[in-house]
């Protein structure tokens, strides 16, 4: 297992990702339109691939703590009950994708440890294994390298495993994003139908 500093780009805001491995989550490779429609409202062309695809490591939510900058966190849910995607206002670091607040479930993007491995000798291959195609229906254009047309039975059944090992420990809390009692740290803005599709293909 493996402990790294999280950092956004401009550095105002940090914190710790503890107990990282390639048996400690899921790593994805996500080719849906809301991802890649994210990493044009963060103005981050950098988070996706060249097939659009945005990689993905699914942890539990008590492995992330922020400990210095926590007034930069920001949300944004591309719908009124779509998932809660977590950035910096500082720079418009992603922090993580998550379903609620009682889930035991983030999503973080392995471009936000990037430079925290190499500057440890590390890569992302290594820490966290190497990475699923998944939803490759979506794919820019299709047939992107290792996608297929449905998330693998195999990947479904891991994710099913942790999320249970999550729930049963408790994994939801502490939560960076997360109030005890479920609420978001900080009100989610909602994009209006006009704003999504100013933000799709």
């Amino acid at each position: 297992m493996t402990d790294l500093a999280l950092r956004c780009r401009c550095g105002a805001v940090r914190g710790t990702i503890c107990g990282l491995g390639p048996d400690r989550g899921s790593r994805v490779v996500c080719y849906c339109d809301a991802c890649r429609a994210v990493a044009r409202f963060l103005e981050r062309p950098d988070l996706l691939d060249d097939n659009g695809g945005s990689n993905i490591f699914q942890i539990a939510p008590n492995q992330v703590a922020l400990t210095a900058g926590v007034e930069q966190l920001a949300c944004v849910r591309l719908k009124p009950d779509g998932m809660f995607r977590w950035y910096t206002r500082c720079c418009r670091t992603p922090l993580g994708n998550t379903v609620s607040g009682r889930m035991p479930f983030v999503g973080l993007s392995p471009t936000l440890l990037a430079e925290v491995l190499a500057a440890q000798g590390l890569t992302a291959d290594g820490v966290l294994g190497p990475a699923t195609g998944v939803q490759g229906r979506f794919a820019v254009p299709p047939g992107a390298p290792g996608a297929s047309p449905r998330a693998p039975l195999g990947l479904v059944l891991r994710v099913v495993k942790n999320l249970a090992a999550w729930w049963l420990r408790g994994a939801a809390q502490p939560s960076p994003y997360f109030q005890a009692d479920g609420r978001p740290k900080t009100a989610p803005q909602v994009l209006t139908p006009q704003e999504r599709t100013r933000l799709a293909d």
